[in-house]
C-alpha cells in the first residue's frame, strides 16, 4: 500500500486545526498521522503476504519465470518497501494554511475548517487565496522545507521496520 500524504495532512488539520498552538504543533500532528498510516500500511501488507499476495506476484517480473511468489523472493529485485504519493499537494496545503492562519492571520481557523466542510461552496475568494501561496516545485524553501519536513520524517519512520520478505 502507497502513504497518501494528503489523506495524513487533511486529517491532521481537520482534527487539530483548533486546539494546535503553533503550526509547528501541527506539523507534529501530520507527522503522527503519517506514522499512523504507516503502521496501518504494514499491518496490510503482512495480511496480504499471509493470503499469499499472488495478485501483486502474477505482475512482477520474475514471479512466473521462477514459479516463485514476490514474497519468497521469486523477483529479481528484493529490497522493496513503502512509498508515499502526493508530498507536493501535502505541503502546498500546509504552506498555504501557514502563512495564512498562523503567520498572516488573515483567515481564522474556524473559516478555513468551514470552507474545509462545504469543499469551498461559497469560500471562492479563500479559495483562490490559498492557491495563490507558495509551491513545491519552485526553489522556494518554503514550502520544500515542509515537504523536506514530512518525507524525513517518514523515512526515519520506516527505517529498520521490516518489508515483505522481512
Amino acid at each position: 500500500r502507497t502513504l497518501n500524504f494528503p489523506l495524513a495532512v487533511s486529517r491532521a488539520i481537520r482534527e487539530n486545526l483548533l486546539s494546535a498552538e503553533s503550526f509547528d504543533q501541527l506539523m507534529d500532528c501530520a507527522k503522527r498521522e503519517i506514522s499512523k498510516d504507516c503502521d496501518e500500511n504494514i499491518a496490510s501488507v503482512w495480511g496480504y503476504i499471509e493470503r499469499g499476495g499472488v495478485k501483486l506476484s502474477i505482475f512482477t517480473d520474475g514471479c512466473i519465470e521462477s514459479l516463485t511468489n514476490l514474497w519468497q523472493g521469486g523477483t529479481k529485485y528484493k529490497n522493496f518497501g513503502s512509498h508515499g504519493t502526493g508530498i507536493a499537494n501535502a505541503a502546498d496545503a500546509l504552506a498555504a494554511l501557514k502563512k495564512l492562519v498562523f503567520e498572516e492571520k488573515s483567515v481564522t481557523r474556524e473559516e478555513l475548517l468551514d470552507a474545509l466542510e462545504k469543499d469551498f461552496e461559497g469560500y471562492e475568494p479563500l479559495r483562490k487565496r490559498l492557491l495563490a501561496c507558495p509551491k513545491m516545485g519552485n526553489n522556494d524553501d518554503y514550502v520544500d522545507s515542509i515537504a523536506e519536513e514530512l518525507m524525513s520524517h517518514f523515512g526515519a519512520y520506516l527505517n529498520g521496520k521490516p518489508n515483505g520478505l522481512g
